[in-house]
C-alpha cells in the first residue's frame, strides 16, 4: 500500500514539475493574445463532475460526459445513460448540454451530444493587425450549436480508445459560420487503482482565419478505497494549448464518496499566466445518487467576473439496448460454446460496477431458469434381470436445457421423512445415474413410495441449479415396475392475493404467511407447477403497468426461491399488466385490489 501511494504522489509531483517547466518557458505576454484564436467556449468545460473537480477529466472515470473530456473514458459505460446539464456562466453566457451513452457491441460504447450556447448581444468589434480592438456601433446576438458523436472502444485488458466527431455552427449577426472538428484520446489500464490518460483535443481547420484551440491534455487518475463503501478519487491533468502556450493550465482535484449516494467534489486549476485571474482558482461540487437518478452541482469562483453555476440530472436506463446480455438459445445439433473466462486487470474504480453488471446478470440467469424447465429428470423404477432374481434399481435420464458449463453435481436420494439414505457426486453434467436400491450401509430398500432425490448443479461460476422430485412418479401417479399402488393425483390450488402498494414491487410482511403455506403445499407435492402471476391498476399505474406486473410477480418468485427453497425451475413468472381486474378501477376505493400476485399450483 505504501509503495502504491508513493508512486502515486511521483506521478502527480511529475505532472506538476512538468508543466511548470514549460509555462516558465514560454513566452508569457502581459496580456492574453484573445485574437489568436477561435471558439473560445470550447474551452469551457461540459457536466458538473469533472468542472467541480478542476477541470480533471482525462483519466477519471466520467460516465457519459467523457465524450467531451477523453471519449476513451466511454468504454465504462455498462448501461444506456442519458444526462441533461445547465452551465449559467458569467457575463449573461449559458450553456444547455443533453448527452446520452449507449453500449453497443462488446466493448464499445456510442456517445451522442447536443450543445446550444447562448453568448447574449455583443457590440461588433473589429481587429487591427496589431492587436487593437475596434467598436463598429453595431449590436450582435451571439448564438451557438454544437453536435457531437463519438465513441469509446476497449481495445485490450489494459488499453482504451477514443475519438468523437463535432460539428459546429455560429450564430453572429446575419452570418452563421460552420466549422468541424473532433478529439482522439486513450486510456492506460494496466496499473492497479491508477489510470493514465491522454487526448488531443478541437483538432480542426479552424474558424474565420483563426486557429481553434487545439490542446493536448494528459492526466492521471487514482482511487484509494478508505473503507468498505467510502471512496477518494484524485486526479492531476496538465492541459498545455497548441496555439497560446502561455494559457497553458494544470488542474487538480479530489472526490469523496460516501456509502455511493453522496459524493463531495473539490477541485484548483491554476497557470503562470498573469491574467486573467478570474478564470483559474477553486471549484467546489456534490453529487448525489438516488436509484438510477443522478444529480450534481458546481460552483466555480471567478474572482471579478463572478460566479459561476452548473446544475446536472442524469438517470442509468439498464437493461436498454444493447448494454444487457441476451440469452442465446441453446442450439439443436452442437452444444453451446461456453465464454472463455479473462482476468480484468483494470482500475478497481473502473470495475467497481462490473461487481453490479454481474449480479444483474446472474439475476437475470435465475430468472430464465424460472421463466421454463431448465433441468429436466426422469426417474425410473427398473426390473433387474433373471438372474438378479427381480431386483429393481432406479434409473435417472437428465437433460439440461441450455446455461453455464457444469463442472460437478450430486445426487441425494432421501426416505419420505427427509433422512438421506445415499448421495452420488461426480464432475461435469451426467447423462445417467443408476442407483441399485441400496442405501449408504448396502441395506436394499424394499419399498420405494415416497422416496425423494435432488439433484444439484454446480457451474463454472459457482452458481447452483437444483431439481427435486420422487422416484418413479409418472403422470398419472403411478410407480412403474413397483406395487402398483395408485397415489392422489394433484388438482389446482391458488394463494392469494397477495397485496401491494402502489407504483410499488416489495413484498410487505403481511404477505409472508400467504408466501409460506403456499411454500408448504410445494414442498409436500414436488410433482406440481407453480404458476405466479402479477397484476397492476390501469389508473393510476397505467403507463407502468406492464413493468410493475412483472416485477411484483418476479419479487414473489424470489421470495418463494430465497427463504422457502423452492426450485426456480418448478416456477413460471408471469405479467399480466391490468387484464382480469379484482375491482372497480374507476373507483378509487378498490383499485388497491388490483395490485396483486397470485399463486396457482398445479397437478401434472
Amino acid at each position: 500500500m505504501a509503495k502504491k501511494t508513493f508512486f502515486v504522489l511521483g506521478l502527480l509531483c511529475f505532472g506538476v514539475f512538468s508543466t511548470g517547466v514549460m509555462l516558465q518557458a514560454a513566452d508569457i505576454e502581459e496580456n492574453y493574445a484573445y485574437g489568436r484564436v477561435s471558439l473560445p467556449e470550447l474551452q469551457i468545460g461540459v457536466g458538473t463532475r469533472a468542472t467541480a473537480l478542476g477541470n480533471v477529466g482525462a483519466a477519471l472515470p466520467l460516465g457519459v460526459e467523457s465524450l467531451y473530456w477523453n471519449p476513451a473514458g466511454l468504454h465504462t459505460l455498462k448501461a444506456t445513460e442519458l444526462e441533461f446539464s445547465h452551465n449559467s456562466w458569467f457575463q449573461g453566457v449559458n450553456r444547455e448540454t443533453l448527452l446520452a451513452g449507449l453500449p453497443m457491441v462488446k466493448n464499445v460504447v456510442l456517445g451522442l451530444g447536443f450543445n446550444y450556447w447562448s453568448l447574449g448581444t455583443v457590440e461588433k468589434t473589429g481587429i487591427t493587425p496589431g492587436g487593437d480592438l475596434i467598436l463598429e456601433n453595431e449590436l450582435l446576438d451571439l448564438n451557438m450549436i454544437g453536435v457531437s458523436l463519438g465513441g469509446g472502444w476497449r481495445a485490450a485488458k489494459t488499453l482504451a480508445l477514443g475519438a468523437a466527431f463535432r460539428i459546429y455552427l455560429q450564430q453572429l449577426g446575419d452570418e452563421q459560420p460552420m466549422t468541424v472538428l473532433g478529439d482522439v484520446g486513450a486510456q492506460y489500464l494496466g496499473l492497479k487503482d491508477i489510470v493514465l490518460g491522454a487526448t488531443l483535443q478541437n483538432l480542426g481547420l479552424g474558424l474565420a482565419g483563426y486557429s481553434l484551440p487545439m490542446g493536448l491534455r494528459l492526466g492521471v487518475g487514482y482511487r484509494w478505497t478508505l473503507a468498505k463503501k467510502n471512496i477518494l478519487l484524485l486526479g492531476l491533468d496538465t492541459e498545455m494549448l497548441m496555439h497560446v502556450l502561455e494559457q497553458s493550465v494544470i488542474h487538480a482535484g479530489v472526490e469523496y464518496e460516501f456509502s455511493r449516494v453522496l459524493m463531495v467534489r473539490a477541485g484548483y486549476q491554476f497557470t503562470t499566466a498573469p491574467k486573467p485571474e478570474g478564470l483559474v482558482g477553486l471549484t467546489a461540487g456534490l453529487g448525489f445518487k438516488l436509484g438510477s437518478w443522478a444529480l450534481g452541482y458546481t460552483f466555480a469562483p471567478q474572482g471579478d467576473l463572478g460566479a459561476t453555476h452548473r446544475m446536472s440530472i442524469g438517470i442509468n436506463l439498464a437493461g436498454l439496448g444493447k448494454g444487457r446480455p441476451r440469452a442465446r438459445r441453446p442450439a439443436k445439433k452442437k452444444p453451446a460454446m461456453q465464454p472463455k473466462l479473462e482476468h480484468i486487470t483494470a482500475p478497481s474504480y473502473y470495475t467497481r460496477d462490473l461487481a453490479v453488471t454481474t449480479a444483474i446478470t446472474r439475476d437475470e440467469a435465475a430468472m430464465r431458469s424460472i421463466m421454463k424447465d431448465n433441468i429436466q429428470i426422469e426417474a425410473k423404477v427398473l426390473r433387474g434381470k433373471a438372474k438378479t432374481k427381480g431386483q429393481r434399481e432406479v434409473l435417472f435420464r437428465i437433460k439440461r436445457a441450455s446455461g453455464p458449463k457444469i463442472v460437478k453435481w450430486k445426487l441425494d436420494v432421501s426416505d419420505p421423512g427427509g433422512q438421506r439414505l445415499k448421495r452420488f457426486s461426480g464432475k461435469g453434467l451426467p447423462d445417467k445415474i443408476r442407483w441399485d436400491v441400496k442405501d449408504g450401509k448396502g441395506k436394499t430398500v424394499t419399498d420405494l413410495k415416497g422416496i425423494r432425490y435432488l439433484l444439484t448443479l454446480t457451474d463454472i461460476n459457482g452458481q447452483k441449479e437444483k431439481q427435486q422430485g420422487r422416484i418413479g412418479v409418472s403422470a398419472q401417479g403411478t410407480l412403474p415396475g413397483g406395487t402398483g399402488q395408485q397415489m392422489k393425483p394433484v388438482g389446482t390450488e391458488i394463494f392469494g392475493p397477495i397485496r401491494f402498494e402502489r407504483g410499488r414491487a416489495e413484498v410487505k410482511s403481511k404477505a409472508a404467511k400467504i408466501i409460506a403455506k403456499a411454500a408448504d403445499f410445494i414442498r409436500a407435492h414436488p410433482n406440481t407447477k407453480v404458476y405466479i402471476e402479477g397484476y397492476a391498476d390501469s389508473v393510476d399505474e397505467g403507463s407502468r403497468k406492464l413493468v410493475l406486473s412483472k416485477a411484483r410477480a418476479e419479487a414473489v418468485a424470489r421470495y418463494l426461491t430465497a427463504y422457502h427453497k423452492v426450485s426456480i425451475s418448478r416456477i413460471l413468472v408471469k405479467g399480466r399488466g391490468s387484464k382480469n381486474p379484482a375491482g372497480n378501477s374507476l373507483n378509487p376505493d378498490e383499485r388497491y385490489k388490483n395490485r396483486r400476485v397470485v399463486i396457482t399450483v398445479k397437478g401434472r
